[in-house]
């Protein structure tokens, strides 16, 4: 059977990417750390194994990206690819968070954080296997079969990388969001490190040729639209 360019690992919250590369798969961001026995049983309704994972991107350190990435890292034996700026906060295990977008969102923060979330994550040491890129990068994928490259997407948090392949697919973590819309955020995610990085980002990965925006909370949109929205929020 044919493998797919991606496969999307849908939870509660958040959707994983799978890419196929050399030997198994490549995985985009992992979910809560309250998500594990979720993920697996989504993983296993795409027909796949934890060991099908041979490598763990991290768009960024927030909890709902890599909450589980430890636990997945130690039982896939799968090495993570992450920005340096990162590294400090996932070894860690904390959210570093600016102030919400709005009133709206902060409303959500708490609630989020009343339930166990938006706080803390298992801690992610990078090892000496794993990979810390500091800026774009368009071999590390290649050279494990992916026919796409990392790029370097500050804005919601200063070390966010997104992938884009090069039929278009983009996966941008918090980059953007499809979610909540009732909150007004015009597809900007809840926390910005920076504004003009964000928008920055937002420019970059449609100038590199994005056709489709694959965020982590809500459904893939065209880049169109994400076009439409930046030349929004430039006037508002």
């Amino acid at each position: 059977m044919k493998r797919e360019s991606s496969y999307c690992v849908k939870l509660l919250a958040t959707r994983s990417y799978l890419l196929p590369c050399e030997g198994g798969y490549l995985l985009i961001d992992t979910s809560y750390k309250n998500d594990y026995k979720r993920f697996v049983h989504a993983l296993e309704k795409l027909s796949f194994r934890l060991s099908d994972i041979q490598f763990i991107l991290l768009t960024h350190h927030h909890d709902d990206h890599a909450g589980i990435a430890a636990r997945l890292a130690s039982e896939c034996d799968a090495r993570i690819i992450a920005h340096e700026m990162e590294v400090g906060p996932l070894e860690k295990g904390e959210n570093e968070l600016p102030p919400p977008l709005n009133p709206r969102i902060k409303i959500i923060y708490y609630m989020a954080k009343l339930s166990g979330g938006m706080t803390s994550f298992p801690p992610v040491i990078l090892r000496d296997e794993d990979f810390v890129v500091s800026g774009d990068d368009d071999l590390l994928l290649r050279n494990a079969g992916i026919e796409g490259k990392i790029l370097y997407t500050p804005g919601h948090t200063k070390g966010s990388i997104s992938v884009l392949l090069d039929d278009g697919n983009a996966f941008v973590g918090d980059l953007t969001s499809n979610a909540f819309k009732f909150t007004g955020t015009k597809h900007r995610p809840f926390y910005i490190d920076s504004t003009d990085d964000l928008f920055d980002s937002w420019r970059k990965i449609l100038d590199q040729g994005s056709k489709t925006i694959h965020p982590v909370h809500g459904k893939p949109f065209p880049a169109e639209r994400l076009q439409f929205y930046l030349n929004q929020n430039e006037t508002t």
